[in-house]
């Protein structure tokens, strides 16, 4: 019954390693206590990046080894491939399909087709990186398929290694090609670490900086017999060693740490010094992971990570809360079906008689791939069967998902288009042929009001103009951002900002964003990041007053928009979720106001008598609380963005008790 990887040893016949096994355990319990919400693996999604480098390991080692057999076959590997992966992968989508149809509201049951049908060709990684930007972002708790983005990552891998290592040994000799895959390696690490730096979301996902990861395991299996033999104290002190990277990685490392990049080499280095340090003579965790729990997890591992995530996907999703007992009772329920899903999916598939590439090809992965271009027709067709809910319901989820970033997609730029001019035909307000009165810059924060800033442009009579860019407050000379690189692009998109303000004869503009702290990001001062938040916070200061200033001497009103709560410890989606799931639900969050920000605005209101200033937060909010929706609607439509329905529902209630201030009387500054 139990299927033994075949794994290469020193003399170069293929061997089963128990401690291989047990090295998949630890990676895939790090996955699982991770997504459980065990706070104290906050780094537990290193588990992945061990699986990457046994990936390259074992692979690389199967195509060398028959290379110097002079007997490997590309159908060969792909068979092995196909049924490795694909029949377990599609049992949990078919399954978790089912689900999706019954529990997922109607634009995320939308969005579960598109990524079924990436998922399927092997892209789901790309669709999860455009789709939900950071793997950590709020959104992505509740993709029943965001973990199949590993499976993208390796399967493009396949595609391009096998035909590589052939060539390269072929017309290069391995000496060569061996040179030119360690200097790959180097290469692959700094372009990871650079995309970490300087990207959203694709760094995490794509192959290129995840490259170096299955490198690290391939380029040790390629000069595997060339290594030398270690003795028993050596292995016991490496085997420590690189368990204690990984381990290192797994409880020092956060979401909010760069990643992978230079921090992927804990779990990668780590990774590969257990592989070596079993080789002969095991260190002494080489023989504990040898243990037999340790093995039995290692040998589920594969359908553990597939089973695991939609399970824990819908706790969260149906409204159940993930206390101690629940957590439990989920990686009990997560073993249960990847132990099924092992025996009686898996292990069949893997021993079955053999077949051509083109046989194996139709049955597991043509037929699937055409059942789940049906079930994607049938959904999209349907518009996400929304029948399925009252029309109550249909309503909030419509209002959860109207997201300003993709209805202004012309108007609101991210980081690497902060070159783009302001565009002229994007307009709120007024719609006639009247002169555009105002000028709206800022970051996402800026992006997420503009309906509520259309409902007061059209209550003014007033045409607006707007030109946001992500993680760029609006601050003349302010180089801010998570790399320096980005902050140049604020501070060079700011730039362009102030010559259009200065070349055009605005009545006011709007500033508005996700306002600075001094304790979060990068500042940097003359190209160099400044540390102190004292100092931080004075050039903060400093830095926004001379803005206010400059508008004003534009002879424009600059109006301040206050930022919003975040929503903390809660749900964005918990009104519609109360409303389906859980009627004794309250849905509120703490009140999560920047309170150094709230002073400075005060101060500049004394300093600067032209000075508009509007709080959207005071509409639903009180000092401790905030309500999470407004007249039957959900506020947000993440943690901490309006969605645009919202935000003209606070529009009209802001009327009903506050002055315009677009509405232009007394300007001081003219």
């Amino acid at each position: 019954m139990k299927y033994q990887e075949e794994i290469l040893d020193r003399t170069g016949s293929m061997k089963y390693r128990k401690d291989i096994d047990g090295l998949r355990s630890i990676a895939v319990s790090l996955v699982v206590l991770h997504h459980a919400g065990v706070h104290l693996i906050s780094g537990g999604y290193v588990g992945v990046d061990v699986f990457f480098v046994l990936s390259g390991y074992l692979i690389t080692g199967i195509i060398y080894q028959q290379l110097l057999k002079d007997s490997f076959s590309f159908s060969e590997f792909y068979i092995r491939r196909i049924r490795r992966l694909m029949p377990a992968l599609f049992g949990m989508i078919f399954v978790t399909t089912v689900f999706a149809l019954v529990f997922l509201f109607p634009s995320d049951l939308l969005r579960y087709s598109n990524s079924l049908l990436w998922v399927s060709f092997y892209l789901g990684n790309f669709f999860f990186w455009r789709e939900h930007g950071g793997y950590f972002a709020e959104n992505t708790q509740e993709a029943p398929l965001l973990h199949t983005w590993s499976l993208a990552v390796e399967e493009q891998y396949y595609l391009i290694w096998p035909v590589y290592v052939i060539l390269g040994i072929r017309f290069l000799g391995f000496k060569y090609f061996s040179l030119l895959t360690i200097a790959g390696l180097l290469a692959a690490i700094y372009v990871s670490e650079w995309a970490t730096q300087n990207t959203i979301g694709a760094a995490y996902y794509l192959l290129p900086t995840r490259f170096f990861e299955l490198m690290v395991g391939s380029i040790l299996a390629l000069q595997w017999d060339k290594l030398p033999r270690a003795g028993a104290s050596f292995n016991h002190v490496l085997s420590l060693a690189g368990l204690a990277l990984i381990v290192y990685a797994a409880l020092m490392l956060t979401p909010a740490s760069d990643f992978p990049g230079y921090n992927a080499l804990y779990p990668a280095i780590g990774s590969a010094m257990l592989l070596y340090s079993g080789r002969n003579n095991p260190g002494v965790i080489n023989k504990l992971l040898s243990l037999r729990p340790f093995v039995f997890i290692g040998l589920i591992s594969y359908s553990l990570y597939l089973w695991h995530w939609p399970v824990f996907v819908f706790l969260r999703y149906t409204a159940i809360e993930l206390t101690p007992v629940v957590q439990l009772l989920a990686v009990a329920l997560s073993l249960a079906l990847a132990y099924l899903s092992w025996r009686f999916i898996e292990t069949p598939f893997r021993t079955a008689s053999p077949a051509s590439l083109s046989r194996v090809s139709f049955d597991l992965l043509a037929k699937p791939m055409a059942a789940v271009l049906v079930i994607w027709i049938a959904i999209f067709s349907l518009n996400g069967i929304p029948a399925r809910f009252s029309a109550e319901v249909a309503l909030m989820d419509e209002a959860l998902n109207s997201r300003p970033n993709r209805i202004r997609l012309e108007c609101h730029s991210p980081s690497r288009d902060f070159a783009l001019l302001p565009n002229e035909s994007c307009t709120l307000g007024q719609e006639d042929g009247n002169q555009t009165t105002g000028f709206i810059f800022g970051d996402s924060h800026a992006n997420h009001i503009t309906g509520f800033l259309d409902v007061l442009g059209k209550d003014a009579g007033s045409k607006m103009q707007d030109y946001t860019m992500d993680q760029c407050p609006p601050i003349f000379g302010f180089a801010w951002g998570r790399s320096r690189r980005v902050a140049n692009m604020c501070e060079e998109r700011n730039g362009q900002v102030r010559e259009y303000i200065n070349a055009h004869n605005f009545d006011f503009i709007v500033l508005s964003a996700s306002w600075p702290s001094p304790f979060s990001e990068r500042l940097y001062v003359d190209g160099e990041l400044l540390l102190d938040s004292d100092q931080r916070m004075t050039k903060i200061r400093e830095q926004l007053a001379t803005t206010i200033e400059e508008i004003e001497n534009t002879g424009a009103i600059p109006i301040l928009f206050d930022d919003v709560s975040s929503v903390v410890a809660e749900d964005p989606r918990c009104p519609i979720k109360k409303a389906v799931f859980d009627e004794a639900r309250i849905c509120t969050t703490a009140q999560d106001i920047n309170s150094l920000i709230v002073a400075l605005f005060t101060e500049l209101e004394e300093r600067f008598s032209s000075i508009r200033r509007v709080r959207p937060a005071d509409l639903y909010c009180t000092e401790a609380i905030c309500e999470l929706a407004i007249n039957g609607i959900p506020i947000y439509h993440d943690a901490d963005h309006l969605n645009d329905v919202a935000a003209r529902e606070l529009a009209k209630t802001f009327l009903e008790t506050h002055a315009n201030p677009f509405l232009i009387k007394d300007n001081p500054a003219r």
